[in-house]
């Protein structure tokens, strides 16, 4: 059976008013709704415009597609509703069309909606930022941007889908931000060699990390992970070095400090938000 709200030509099946005095079609669709004036206009502040002084017969909605309008339009005549089960990209769509046409109390709706399938089964990050971006939602738009970050797999520049989907300047920001986590860390890590002053201790102690602990360091400096990922692998290796004999001083437990150091998530968050606000 075909979905109720599938594009097609004539009038829609249910959102249909014979006293209605506006016949609607979705962008470039020839599915057509009759409805109210009365009704839609204090509710979208694009469609009172488009619908003053005088407008074409039927009105070409802009932005939506026939289904989208159909399922907003069933937000504005929830009597008229369908058993149809919104999924996911649905409701992305419905946002970006009340967005788009001012529907504000629509627009909160869709975001809770979302929301909650988020919580439930993740909307991909890179979604999420696109979505954040164009619908005015900033933590949205940032939480993404950290979330690819620190994402695995491989880079944006080898991933076409990848990088298709994510404006240009993100992708730069995105770019930039993975490599200023690394320098910072890959300075740490070298610095960490050897002497530096370990502070906390009286005087001015020379502390070092021997070349076997200075490895694993490297090694997961360069997998790029979020930096409670990376103190969680590292965690065993921690423990270990609190024996080393050639790690100095001795007495302290010099590579567990320098870990917090270089996977310190305030100071790279910090960095990340100095990195987002340029965009």
């Amino acid at each position: 059976m075909p979905r109720l709200h599938t594009p097609f030509n004539g009038r829609h099946p249910t959102l249909w008013f014979d006293d209605g005095n506006l016949i609607a079609q979705g962008r470039g669709e020839q599915t057509l709704f009759k409805v109210h004036r009365s009704v839609l206009s204090p509710l979208s502040e694009v469609i009172a415009r488009l619908l003053a002084p005088e407008y074409p017969n039927p009105l070409e909605i802009p932005y939506v597609s026939s289904r989208t309008l159909g399922h907003l339009l069933e937000f504005v005549y929830p009597h008229q509703a369908t058993a149809e089960q919104l999924d996911t990209d649905d409701y992305i769509e419905l946002l970006r069309a009340s967005h788009h046409l001012l529907f504000a109390e629509l627009f909160r709706s869709v975001l809770a909606e979302l929301k909650s399938i988020h919580s439930r089964t993740p909307i991909a990050p890179e979604r999420r930022l696109v979505l954040g971006l164009e619908c005015d939602l900033p933590d949205w738009a940032f939480w993404a941007f950290v979330q690819l970050v620190y994402a695995p797999g491989p880079n944006m520049e080898s991933d076409p889908a990848r990088s298709t989907l994510i404006p240009y300047a993100a992708q730069t920001k995105i770019l930039a931000a993975r490599f200023g986590i690394l320098r910072r860390r890959t300075a740490l890590a070298t610095r960490a060699e050897g002497p530096f002053i370990l502070k906390g201790q009286p005087g001015s102690t020379a502390a070092s990390v021997c070349r076997k602990h200075i490895v694993e360091l490297r090694s997961e400096v360069s997998v790029g992970a979020p930096p409670g990922v990376s103190r969680t692998r590292l965690a065993g290796v921690v423990k270990e070095a609190k024996g080393c004999q050639k790690c100095t001083p001795k007495k302290r437990n010099v590579f567990g400090v320098v870990v917090r150091n270089v996977f310190d998530e305030n100071i790279e968050l910090e960095n990340l938000k100095q990195v987002w606000s340029r965009y």
